[in-house]
């Protein structure tokens, strides 16, 4: 009986041996992995823009406990990665992953070395929630994705208009400092001023940053003039041909724009005309029912040169604008 058993633990034995080398050349040389082509990387691109932003402005709004603010992100990344194939998903999971060794990941391993800094590692936490929701939308995509969401070999961004027309619509209120520089007589002159006006504005992003638009503006401004004891709120009224362009970074955008301008007011209805040179800082919210929301706090500057006798005037003006895009 014992010299049987230890006859059938030898060959057990013998077969394990001989049987190792076959599976540990099998796991050494596993299948390489093709390199994506480039309508894959624009799709990889497209989706971690996307799980970046949402995970940007849920942070925006104060991260409480991670099941729960990934629970409430989960809607929106499901809406990119069921339009992702899977080689896109996996691309972009790996990409995701070497973002977070290359920060000094693991989280828990640098927490460990630094001390439990949190403060210290922004990047890397930022970068591990990133990994995580998208490792978690992957995870429930088969069976949380609704039957018309059909992945895309085509996929792009859906909170920015990546490679597509966008129509914006904006508006909002501004105060304004009138200079003129009053002739002859050499003395000048300021005007307070104050009022809103809105524009339509046709354009088309290039990959996830840059985007430009062009398109009408119309705004009305009262001017508040003191004669003596009284005073008036004449009416400028102005039209421009604003060309925009706008460099997004996630969710902040960052808006330089130059316009020719004509204007009237009541006190001088003949048309002048100007030139204004902008600025703007904004940042948009998630996409809802497929337009993007923002706002965002800009100002200008404006020149109007002597003309047919009628003083220069130079407007300096500051204020807010809100909007909405749709990119198609």
């Amino acid at each position: 009986m014992l010299l049987s058993r230890l006859c059938a633990i030898a060959v057990t034995a013998l077969a394990l041996l001989l049987a190792q080398p076959v599976f540990a050349q099998t796991q050494a040389a596993p299948a390489p992995e093709a390199e994506p082509d480039e309508n894959v990387r624009a799709m990889v691109s497209s989706l971690l823009f996307d799980v970046r932003k949402i995970v940007e402005v849920q942070v925006s709004t104060g991260w409480k406990i991670d099941r729960y603010e990934y629970e409430k992100m989960m809607p929106d990344t499901l809406l990119s990665v069921c339009r992702a194939t899977d080689e896109t998903r996996s691309f972009a999971l790996a990409e995701a992953g070497r973002e977070v060794t290359r920060l000094g990941g693991p989280l828990a391993t640098a927490l460990e070395k630094n001390g439990n800094e949190i403060d210290d590692l922004k990047d890397l936490l930022f970068a591990t929630r990133v990994e995580r929701l998208l490792a978690e939308a992957m995870r429930r995509a088969p069976g949380e994705c609704p039957l018309w969401l059909k992945p895309k070999r085509d996929f792009r961004s859906l909170q920015a208009g990546v490679d597509r027309f966008i129509l914006s619509l904006d508006g909002g209120g501004a105060g304004m400092l009138q200079y003129a520089a009053i002739h002859p007589a050499g003395t000048t002159g300021f005007t307070l001023a104050g009022g809103g006006g809105g524009r339509l504005l046709l354009g088309r992003g290039f990959g996830h940053n840059w985007s430009v638009r062009v398109g009408p503006e119309l705004s009305v401004t009262a001017l508040v003039q003191r004669d003596g004891g009284s005073t008036a709120l004449p009416l400028q009224f102005q039209g421009a041909i604003p060309l925009v362009v706008r460099y997004t970074d996630v969710s902040w955008h960052y808006n330089v724009e130059v316009a020719p301008l004509g204007m009237v007011t009541e006190t001088d209805p003949k048309m002048r005309y100007g030139f204004r040179f902008g600025v703007l800082i904004g940042i948009s919210s998630l996409q809802v029912r497929s337009f993007i929301p923002w706002a965002g706090v800009g100002g200008a500057i404006e020149l109007f040169p002597d003309t047919d006798g009628r003083t220069m005037l130079l407007n300096l003006k500051g204020g807010l604008r809100a909007g909405v895009d749709w990119d198609f």
